[in-house]
């Protein structure tokens, strides 16, 4: 799941200093929730952190800013470890980090140069350096520092409209909408519980039903 508001209401954004997702282990069905106020990037590094939380069977709620490496579980040390090995493997890191210095170019400039290259975020880059003792604890924090800066500019700088039902529609599952409107169409399911279970109404479901049963 992923959202950036409370349900629906826009008065109520999910602050990302507060947490970037949460994992919930469950007999039935585990459940990843992603704060969809988080950069891309960030999106990505906390789906692949909780997925091993999964893997674990070990309940998350995901907050990893500046992390140093101090105080933080054995834990959360492993799944950061884990993503960072599958976004950027060590082997090739230190390979394209060397290659990337021959011309002496500036630090800002090589972390943005590997962060194309491995199509992710600067911050996970200067991590992968601060592991591999490439550059120290004041650098990684004015990568980080600056990273959430261009986000937040970047951000603010966007239009204030958008699509709705876009929006909405990312916070439904497909599968689970189908089988939800064809057991409302068989009677099985009631309107009022649909509407509950997609946090929508009469007018906003149909109109959800023609974005996702097309």
């Amino acid at each position: 799941m992923m959202n950036g508001i409370v349900r629906g209401n826009t008065h109520r954004p999910l602050d990302v200093n507060e947490f970037r997702a949460f994992t919930i282990i469950d007999e039935y069905a585990h459940l990843i929730f992603i704060n969809a106020n988080d950069s891309i990037n960030g999106r990505l590094f906390s789906l692949i952190h909780e997925f091993v939380h999964i893997c674990l069977g070990i309940n998350s709620l995901f907050n990893d800013k500046l992390n140093t490496g101090k105080n933080v579980s054995s834990i959360e040390t492993i799944c950061n470890a884990v993503v960072a090995e599958i976004l950027v493997p060590s082997n090739v890191f230190l390979s394209k980090w060397r290659e990337s210095g021959k011309e002496d170019a500036p630090l800002d400039q090589r972390i943005m140069q590997l962060a194309r290259f491995f199509r992710c975020g600067p911050v996970v880059i200067g991590r992968r350096a601060l592991d591999a003792s490439e550059i120290d604890i004041n650098e990684y924090k004015h990568i980080s520092e600056e990273a959430t800066k261009h986000f937040i500019e970047t951000k603010n700088s966007r239009s204030s409209g958008g699509d709705y039902y876009a929006t909405l529609s990312s916070r439904v599952d497909r599968r689970f909408f189908n089988l939800l409107f064809k057991s409302v169409f068989e009677g099985k399911t009631q309107y009022t519980e649909a509407f509950r279970l997609t946090n929508t109404n009469r007018r906003t479901f149909t109109k959800l039903a023609e974005r996702m049963l097309d």
